[in-house]
């Protein structure tokens, strides 16, 4: 009845370990987004976000982390039977407005993401490429399955 699922299988769950429910097929923790995660962040079809919003485009102070450049999703999108496209992300011209039906044939942007643990903290930076986010782990967080 809602918009997410009760539970979630096993094989959904990507993860370096099995311990919690995860499937430990998550060998490097780095990826593109997928257009669930982008809604899941706040991305909205078709809608301009503002910062601090949508903040899944920009970093601290509120900039666009691709400038003006659309930015590829992980997800495939439909524009009917027989185009190939992709979900993506508009830059600082339309603020973080989620889209589909961009041909694979542009050159577009991608923004990887990364997956931490959830102990893990900021420890400096503002996300700007002259002063990047920094992060620390202490060695409980170092030494948790999550």
């Amino acid at each position: 009845g809602g918009l997410f699922e009760s539970t979630q299988a096993v094989e959904d769950k990507f993860s370096a370990s099995t311990s919690g429910g995860g499937n430990g097929k998550l060998k490097y923790p780095i990826a593109l987004m997928t257009v669930d995660e982008v809604a899941y962040a706040g991305g909205v079809y078709n809608t301009n976000l503002s910062s601090p919003y949508a903040w899944y485009y920009t970093n601290s102070t509120g900039s666009s982390i691709t400038g003006t450049n659309q930015w590829w999703t992980l997800s495939p999108g439909f524009w009917g039977a027989s185009y190939s496209t992709e979900w993506n992300v508009f830059g600082s011209n339309y603020s973080g407005r989620l889209n589909t039906g961009r041909y694979v044939d542009y050159s577009d942007a991608v923004r990887p993401s990364i997956s931490l643990k959830s102990c893990t903290k900021w420890s400096s930076g503002d996300g700007t490429s002259s002063n990047p986010y920094k992060v620390s782990v202490d060695d409980t967080c170092a030494n948790a399955e999550n």
